[in-house]
């Protein structure tokens, strides 16, 4: 990463994503599995993995339950990440992802997690203004916990803006209906979050970019996700789309492939890489993250044999 600009990841609702294989799954059924990973997770601490394994560096901040540290202890033991959390009394709420081989499916179980309290909201806060500043890029990824309003939510984001940090958000359910895009460097929905976003109701993909388009007239970024489309990058004054085909037959978890884009995408920026050329390294790495079983993660050489097959085109 460059000496001026900074990564800082904020995940006010850390995870532990834990997976597992359950050929024929059906609900209500008896069924065999077999766990294939256990660890930590989360979208915004799976951006600063994604980092790391870029070979950039990070902070990750927002709140981390006490009774469950030692597994984030363990993924930041590296050095590529930097500890800044607010620990809070508990556990860490724990995903499951059920995958079934048979038919390619998967099921998310999401756990609500921890309350926090408006004392930890209070150090956060304060965290985060002591870590924003104009070289920084901070990023607020995932869900809100309990205690946390919409409202909260701004307030955070402003004291980074107010700072001249810039912020980037991937969220969703009340915290992006309550989201105040003016002040956002840059927003990466899904085609779901881009219809709650915008209120629309999509009959094609011509109505979806007509959509996220819009957007620019408030945020200065967005970063669509279309899953096996792609991703499209917009600003006020471009627009460019980045796909590549990729056999479904590859595709083992599609768990945190969202955060890979993103964490690849940032990483990018941070080195002085165009948009366009982060957002093709975006889609790839999220690509190459597909093609393994655990979350966030990928083969350097699948990686790098992705990269060569990217289509990068200007809309």
């Amino acid at each position: 990463m460059t000496d001026t600009c900074k990564i800082i990841t904020v995940g006010l609702n850390q995870a532990i994503d834990r997976v597992i294989e359950v050929p024929d799954f059906s609900p209500g059924a008896h069924l065999n599995g077999r766990q294939l990973f256990r660890t930590a997770g989360g979208k915004a601490f799976n951006v600063s993995i994604v980092c790391s394994e870029l070979n950039t560096d990070s902070t990750a901040t927002g709140f981390l339950g006490d009774d469950t540290r030692a597994i984030f202890d363990s993924a930041m033991a590296g050095g590529l990440i930097t500890d800044r959390h607010v620990r809070v009394p508990g556990a860490t709420r724990e995903n499951i992802t059920i995958i079934d081989p048979i038919t390619s499916s998967d099921t998310h179980i999401k756990d609500i997690g921890p309350e926090v309290t408006p004392q930890h909201i209070q150090r956060l806060t304060e965290t985060l203004t002591e870590l924003a500043s104009p070289e920084s890029i901070i990023v607020f990824s995932g869900s809100l916990p309990q205690g946390i309003t919409p409202a909260d939510h701004n307030l955070m984001i402003r004291s980074c803006t107010d700072a001249g940090s810039r912020v980037a958000v991937d969220t969703s359910g009340p915290a992006l209906e309550g989201l105040e895009l003016e002040q956002l460097w840059l927003i990466k929905p899904n085609i779901t979050e881009l219809a709650q976003l915008t209120g629309w109701s999509f009959n094609n993909v011509e109505e979806q970019l007509i959509a996220a388009r819009s957007l620019t007239d408030k945020v200065s970024n967005v970063l669509l996700s279309a899953g096996p489309r792609g991703a499209y990058l917009f600003s006020a004054d471009s627009a460019c789309h980045a796909s590549l085909p990729l056999n479904p037959d590859l595709v083992r978890n599609t768990v945190g492939c969202g955060d890979a884009l993103l964490g690849a995408f940032i990483s990018a920026i941070t080195q002085g890489i165009t948009p366009e050329k982060a957002l093709a390294s975006g889609v790839a790495t999220a690509s190459a993250c597909a093609c393994t079983t655990t979350s966030a993660t990928y083969d350097p050489d699948v990686l790098n044999d992705l990269l060569d097959k990217i289509e990068l085109t200007q809309l």
